[in-house]
């Protein structure tokens, strides 16, 4: 049998080791290299998704999630039918005070059961359209905290391994974001459009019927609000101040 010399295997076993050693710090290399093309694709990707965010706004970043659609529609006219409520009661109100300084008490009688039946027809409009409402924004709110949901999910699924490293990325940390960050954006989204629609219809409900009967009043009413508004933001900073103080 031919013999083996102990040198030339030390030499093939330390080139078999250098060749293993390059290998693997080209592995690395490879790894590294995909890594951070990774993570600037990611960086790009998330700047796009923040400028296109920042140029539709809020409500049409939500726009793609709010199914069925003619919730909504149905939900802002419900919304335009209960802001345009307080004002027309009000309108009643003042007619059954009127109504009640007649001196003839037959008359005060009819006006003032005239009156109160069209305040009850008023009341029972504004219960079966706060119902609907309310029943409308919430099925919207619903779904659109699911649709939110699931793409979160998959957007976490889609994460290479390193991303979960993150001490931020921790399991706990995504399965509360899962829980509460779709909650409140749906509260923020469904409950806020609610208030808004009704709340304008009610001041824009508000100044027609205040020019309409009493125009001088109006805009005397519209002379202090200037006044009320600074009013409130003094109060408002006053309170922050009290609060910062309370909290050292």
């Amino acid at each position: 049998m031919p013999k083996i010399k102990k040198g030339s295997s030390k030499k093939s076993r330390k080139a078999s080791d250098a060749k293993d050693g390059a290998i693997t710090a080209e592995e690395e290399q490879k790894h590294k290299e995909a890594d951070e093309k990774d993570a600037e694709e990611y960086r790009y990707n998330t700047k796009k998704e923040k400028e296109n965010a920042e140029a539709k706004g809020f409500l049409g970043k939500l726009w793609p999630y709010t199914a069925p659609r003619k919730y909504v529609y149905l939900g802002i006219l419900i919304s335009i039918i209960q802001g345009t409520q307080m004002p027309v009661f009000a309108i009643f109100i003042v007619k059954l005070l009127f109504g009640m300084q007649n001196p003839d008490f037959d008359k005060v009688r009819d006006v003032a059961n005239t009156w109160c039946l069209a305040m009850l027809i008023l009341g029972v409009i504004a219960l079966i359209t706060g119902t609907i409402q309310k029943g409308m924004f919430g099925i919207l709110g619903e779904n659109v905290a699911k649709k939110m949901r699931e793409e979160l999910y998959k957007s976490f699924l889609s994460k290479h391994q390193g991303w979960f490293d993150v001490r931020a990325h921790s399991p706990g940390s995504l399965s509360s974001s899962l829980a509460t960050d779709a909650q409140i954006v749906n509260g923020a989204a469904t409950e806020g459009i609610a208030v808004q629609f009704e709340s304008s219809c009610s001041l824009i409900a508000g100044i027609v019927i205040g020019f309409y009967y009493s125009w001088k009043v109006s805009l005397v009413c519209f002379a202090c609000v200037p006044f009320m508004v600074a009013a409130s933001i003094i109060q408002a900073k006053f309170q922050m101040g009290f609060e910062e103080a309370a909290a050292k």
